[in-house]
């Protein structure tokens, strides 16, 4: 009968005798059963269930909280990402805007020609030079790479300078001309303003072909020098795509929707060696060589 005695003592603990003999009593007999038991008492007495319903209401809570935080992270993440690759890639522009300052300090104040396609020799390549050596010991190439710019190819440059539209209306280059301040030096505009025997002897040295004055700019903040160009075909140490004669081409790539790339705007560095981001439609114009320029795409002032 001890059996049914230690249920006796245990309903009569479940019983919850309030008085000071039954306080003493129910203490007794929890102290003589083990621990499962105890929890069997708590049990009767209703305790566990209101911890355990408050255990889980916190728990949920807390995941709830966590699940917020997780997704406000990302959220967070993917737009200060892009805000951080954009600020990154206004710090490469500018510094290419500082290489190109030096060129110009030791071309007799002149900007390098865009391209010069016979000689397959692009602005990079004539800038790159001034690259100090501690500075490409892991190559050139970083310094030319906007790191928001996933397009593969085989070595990606970034950046295309202003085009100069190279017809007789717009040479020689200067502060009336409604275009851009790289001249693209082909076949054709070699003969058209040297002819046969002076586009051979300025191949055998560029440096004597003509360029575009810095002091024949009359407004060097409103006007573009480079700026983003994710094309598949702008590639380092290559002529086809370093120039760019409106935003058009630069929505090229993004097949007019370049709202994933800057959040839909652009890095471009003006002459003066200050950048601006801004969106296609605030740089002025939008067509392209066919159309007339405006804005900071032309030399001209007050466009």
């Amino acid at each position: 009968m001890a059996g049914s005695g230690e249920n006796g003592d245990l309903q009569m603990a479940a019983r919850g005798d309030n008085s000071n003999f039954g306080k003493e009593r129910r203490k007794q007999i929890i102290r003589r059963f083990p621990q499962h038991n105890r929890l069997h008492i708590a049990g009767v007495f209703g305790g566990s269930n209101r911890l355990s319903k408050r255990a889980f209401t916190q728990v949920d809570l807390l995941a709830s909280i966590v699940a917020v935080f997780v997704l406000a992270g990302w959220l967070s993440f993917d737009y200060l990402g892009e805000q951080g690759r954009t600020a990154k890639c206004a710090r490469n522009l500018a510094f290419l805007g500082q290489l190109t300052q030096t060129y110009a300090n030791d071309h007799g104040g002149s900007l390098p020609p865009a391209s010069i396609e016979p000689k397959q020799l692009a602005w990079d390549m004539q800038i790159a030079p001034y690259l100090a050596p501690k500075q490409v010991k892991n190559g050139i190439d970083p310094f030319f790479v906007c790191p928001a710019d996933h397009l593969e190819r085989p070595r990606p440059r970034s950046y295309g300078m202003s085009a100069h539209d190279m017809t007789r209306a717009n040479w020689p280059p200067g502060a009336a001309n409604s275009t851009g301040v790289g001249l693209v030096w082909n076949n054709d505009s070699l003969q058209r303003f040297l002819g046969e025997k002076g586009a051979t002897n300025a191949l055998a040295n560029p440096d004597m072909l003509a360029m575009v004055k810095l002091a024949a700019i009359p407004a060097p903040a409103e006007t573009l020098l480079y700026t983003d160009f994710v094309h598949r075909d702008n590639n380092l140490k290559a002529t086809p795509r370093a120039a760019l004669p409106s935003p058009g081409e630069q929505l090229e790539a993004f097949k007019g929707d370049g709202s994933s790339f800057h959040k839909g705007r652009f890095n471009y560095l003006m002459l003066d060696g200050h950048v601006e981001w801004l969106s296609p439609l605030q740089t002025g114009s939008s067509g392209g060589y066919d159309v007339e320029q405006h804005g900071i795409w032309t030399m001209r002032a007050g466009d």
